[in-house]
């Protein structure tokens, strides 16, 4: 999210022995985002302060396109010329500045203000490029591939300039989400390992956040309190689980528990969302860790829609605790983007203040390129979508 909902910044505020999945009474009215005509299936990916969600949708013949959901309708996202077979959304602010790709080849990265698209170039030497995120400010954030060694690398366009963000020392690097004073959050490698460590690049330097161990670690967002989630793994040989940053510290947020989660966003509630694999490992859910608990989304659906649909996961929350997800048919295993409206829901400050480079951290590298100070999901473009 722009203002970066990709919530966990309040458990971190407390101690993990404390964390319990819990159901959530029906706190939510569930929105079927729905699709266009002749489109199957759908996906969101972000969601502002409006409640406005981007993603993509997919056809019967499995093409998709990058999509915009905004007062009840649904808007397909105008293709640069030649349009391309497949399109993308995966952010946008609050002025309504979305942020994708077009995945032909090379996959270029794309930006939409006012539904008009605009090709935002290519880094320097890369072969193709992914946005992941946009701030209020109109600052970009994704990664770049670059040509010949295939390396990715974390990215900021700013000021119609492209710019390596670095790494730690090592070969690569990718970039999730970024905040309003222009941090950004993603991973990167070391010198001599391919290991991905949570990163985050501030003020022209880059930052490796507290391992949980030495066996990796990934950021996806960060909020306006400096407060950073994804996942770490706390031991050789053990799955991922969702983790939050804050104040020096990296702490567990468990899951619902099955083996593995992940967080995806952190609003400024500290209230963070993802998924987590359900005891006994038989699916993901989508997942609300808030106050010290782990919430599985699908307990807060009214007996009907939880009847319907199961929610697996859940890609952005904004400020007002509306939570963009996607949920699969419970029959005919159709996929649709939903929006969750949160009803009555407590309204929690955050307090802390923003970590200065010292106390976030960790370790600081000694390179990544000075990019210039400015200001939400995502590993999904990392891993982007294929024809």
């Amino acid at each position: 999210m722009p203002t970066l909902t990709r919530l966990h910044r309040i458990l971190s505020a407390l101690p993990l022995a404390l964390a319990a999945s819990s159901t959530l009474a029906q706190s939510y009215t569930f929105v079927d985002l729905g699709n266009q005509p002749g489109w199957t299936w759908s996906y969101a990916q972000d969601i502002n302060e409006s409640g406005q969600v981007v993603g993509y949708a997919y056809n019967s013949q499995f093409k998709h396109k990058a999509v915009l959901w905004s007062g009840g309708s649904i808007t397909a996202l105008t293709p640069l010329s030649p349009a391309p077979q497949y399109s993308a959304a995966y952010g946008l602010n609050d002025t309504g500045t979305i942020v994708g790709t077009l995945n032909d080849s090379p996959y270029r990265a794309v930006k939409w203000t006012d539904g008009t698209p605009s090709n935002i170039g290519f880094l320097a030497g890369a072969s193709d490029s992914a946005p992941a995120d946009v701030n209020n400010a109109g600052q970009v954030v994704g990664s770049s591939t670059l040509s010949g060694t295939g390396y990715s690398r974390a990215t900021l366009w700013q000021g119609g300039q492209v710019t390596s963000l670095g790494t730690l020392g090592g070969t690569e690097s990718w970039a999730s989400g970024i905040n309003q004073a222009g941090h950004v959050a993603g991973a990167a490698t070391r010198a001599n390992s391919s290991t991905t460590h949570a990163t985050v690049w501030r003020d022209g330097q880059t930052f490796a956040l507290t391992a949980p161990s030495t066996q990796g670690s990934w950021a996806n967002d960060i909020n306006d309190q400096g407060q950073v989630v994804g996942w770490g793994i706390w031991a050789a040989g053990a799955d991922r689980h969702a983790a939050l940053w804050r104040d020096g510290q990296v702490i567990d947020l468990g899951t619902l528990g099955g083996r593995s989660s992940t967080a995806v966003d952190i609003n400024n509630r500290g209230e963070a969302v993802g998924y987590s694999l359900i005891s006994g490992n038989t699916a993901a859910h989508a997942t609300l860790w808030r106050q010290g608990q782990v919430i599985d989304l699908n307990t807060a659906l009214a007996p009907d829609v939880a009847s319907t649909w199961e929610l697996f996961e859940a890609v952005g929350i904004n400020d007002q605790g509306w939570i963009a997800a996607n949920a699969r048919h419970r029959v005919t295993n159709v996929r649709h983007a939903v929006l969750l409206q949160g009803v009555g829901l407590p309204q929690d400050p955050v307090t802390t203040a923003v970590p200065e480079p010292s106390t976030v951290g960790l370790f600081a590298a000694g390179v990544g390129l000075a990019w210039g100070a400015g200001r939400r999901r995502r590993q999904a473009a990392q891993t982007r979508i294929k024809g």
